[in-house]
C-alpha cells in the first residue's frame, strides 16, 4: 500500500510539472497561476500545494529532472577506451541535439531563455549555479585528461576552455530559442567542430575519431 502511495504520489507529481512546463512555455511564468496549472494537471490547487509550495519550486524541480536525465546520458558516453577530447565533443553536440529533439528540453530551454529574470531569485539562482558548475568540473575533468594524452595545445588554460565552451554552447541554445530555422544543429556542430579544432594539438584529431 505504502508502494503504491509513493507511485501515486509520483504520478501526481510528474503531471503536475508537465501541465506547468506547457503552461509556462505558452503563456510565460509571470502569466501563468498554479490554479491554471492544477486545472490543466486535472487536480485541485490543494494537491499543487502538496507537491509545491510555489511557481519557482516547480521551475527548479524542472532544471532538476532535465538536468539529471541529460547528466544520465552524458555519463553513458564517458569511456576510458575514447579519447577524453572526443568524449568532450561528443557530450556537447549532445546537449545541442537534445534541444531540438527532446521536447521537454527544449521547451524548458525556452522557458529559461524567456525568463532569465526569475534566475535572480535565490533558490532558482542557487540551482542554476549548481548545475553550471557541476557541468563545468566535469568538463574541466576530461580537459585536464585530454592534456595528459597531449591532446590539447600547451599554451591554453584548460578552466578557461572549459568556461569558454559553456558560454558556446549557451549562445548556440539562445540562438536556437531566437531563430531555430537559421540556427540548425548542422549549424551548430560546425560551431563546436571550430572550437576543438582551435583547442587540439594539430597532430591530434579527436573529431575524427
Amino acid at each position: 500500500m505504502a508502494r503504491r502511495s509513493r507511485e501515486e504520489a509520483e504520478k501526481t507529481r510528474r503531471k503536475i510539472l508537465a501541465a506547468a512546463l506547457e503552461l509556462f512555455y505558452a503563456k510565460g511564468v509571470p502569466r501563468v497561476s498554479l490554479t491554471e496549472i492544477a486545472q490543466k494537471a486535472g487536480y485541485t490547487r490543494g494537491a499543487i500545494y502538496s507537491h509545491f509550495s510555489s511557481k519557482a519550486e516547480i521551475l527548479r524541480e524542472l532544471m532538476i529532472v532535465q538536468s539529471d536525465i541529460l547528466s544520465n546520458q552524458i555519463d553513458e558516453m564517458i569511456s576510458p577506451e575514447n579519447p577524453p577530447l572526443n568524449s568532450l565533443f561528443v557530450i556537447s553536440r549532445e546537449m545541442l541535439r537534445m534541444v531540438e529533439e527532446n521536447r521537454e528540453f527544449g521547451l524548458l530551454v525556452r522557458v529559461m531563455f524567456y525568463s532569465l529574470h526569475l534566475l535572480e531569485e535565490p533558490e532558482l539562482k542557487s540551482t542554476t549555479h549548481s548545475i553550471f558548475q557541476k557541468s563545468l568540473e566535469r568538463d574541466t575533468r576530461l580537459l585536464d585528461k585530454a592534456r595528459e594524452r597531449g591532446e590539447l595545445r600547451e599554451n591554453l588554460d584548460v578552466k578557461i576552455i572549459a568556461m569558454s565552451l559553456s558560454s558556446l554552447v549557451q549562445g548556440l541554445f539562445m540562438d536556437w530559442v531566437f531563430d531555430k530555422n537559421t540556427c540548425s544543429l548542422n549549424r551548430a556542430y560546425q560551431s563546436l567542430e571550430i572550437f576543438f579544432m582551435g583547442i587540439q594539438k594539430n597532430s591530434y584529431h579527436p573529431l575524427d575519431s
